[in-house]
């Protein structure tokens, strides 16, 4: 009996609702029926799933709904979670993924009519789980990233105002080190010398967040000092000590002392331009 279900909306619909409820609703598109479901996401979207049937098989796909949204609230940006997201909920449901056109597809597939149901409820709750997972992920990195960026402003702006009229050639993310194509919050130069210093400021909303900015930190110091330049330059790291995530130290004890390592260290809220002077001065 299921394995004859004609790729109409009456018959497939009739299915899902006595399977589950009156809410699913279906829409005939060529050799496709889309049926949208009663899930919905953060963004307030029924999700979609489609339907098709080919070689004996149904195949129950986002359509590439999930790349098409993804596009709205990422645009152009990426962040690193988004594999990380994608590949628990793809492993949890057991989604698999192919590529046409450019655009990625997520789908389900048996050739047996009865699952046809299961399938489709899979799919939706695939899609409405990873997209809600993205979009509070992303918001997240959002959050965290406007805050890092406040906090590069405000190191930024208050030192150019001091150094520009001070004999310094001073310059936000900057790349000192062209060749290495590496990116420091700031570089400073007293005017008419060669060595110069490199600073990065170190930020983080949380234990995790903060701890990445210090390895980045380190990253970019240890490569810094491996290079041709490493007799021209010190290294000088700024911690915002006023972030949630510099509050709980005890987490970041061995990040911070390999930090020490690579450069000496200022703590914003204690920061002093005489002494800061000083150092860059030597």
């Amino acid at each position: 009996m299921y394995s004859d279900i004609n790729m109409e909306c009456c018959e497939v619909l009739e299915l899902l609702q006595k399977e589950f409820n009156s809410l699913w609703n279906c829409r005939k598109r060529g050799n496709t029926i889309e049926i949208i479901t009663p899930f919905t996401t953060i963004t307030q979207n029924f999700v979609s799933v489609f339907i098709t049937k080919r070689n004996g098989a149904f195949i129950v796909s986002d359509g590439g709904w999930i790349q098409s949204h993804l596009l709205e609230i990422l645009g152009d940006n990426t962040f690193e979670e988004k594999n990380k997201v994608l590949g628990y909920f793809m492993n949890h449901h057991k989604i698999q993924s192919h590529e046409e056109g450019g655009k990625n597809y997520f789908f389900k597939s048996n050739k047996d009519g009865k699952m046809l149901s299961a399938l489709s409820y899979d799919m939706a709750q695939f899609i409405s789980n990873t997209m809600n997972a993205l979009y509070s992920t992303y918001e997240l990195e959002m959050q965290e990233y406007e805050g890092t960026k406040r906090f590069d402003t405000q190191v930024n702006e208050t030192l150019k105002s001091k150094l520009e009229i001070g004999g310094y050639d001073y310059a936000s993310n900057c790349r000192a080190l062209d060749d290495l194509k590496i990116q420091f919050s700031s570089c400073v130069r007293p005017k008419g010398k060669e060595r110069f210093t490199i600073i990065m400021c170190v930020s983080g909303s949380s234990p995790t967040y903060f701890s990445n900015s210090v390895a980045r930190a380190n990253q970019n110091f240890e490569v810094a000092k491996r290079s041709k330049y490493k007799d021209y330059f010190k290294s000088l790291s700024i911690l915002n000590d006023q972030a949630d995530g510099y509050k709980s130290k005890s987490d970041l004890g061995i990040y911070l002392e390999n930090l020490k390592d690579k450069s000496d260290i200022m703590q914003w809220s204690e920061f002093n331009y005489n002494k800061f002077k000083e150092f860059i001065d030597c």
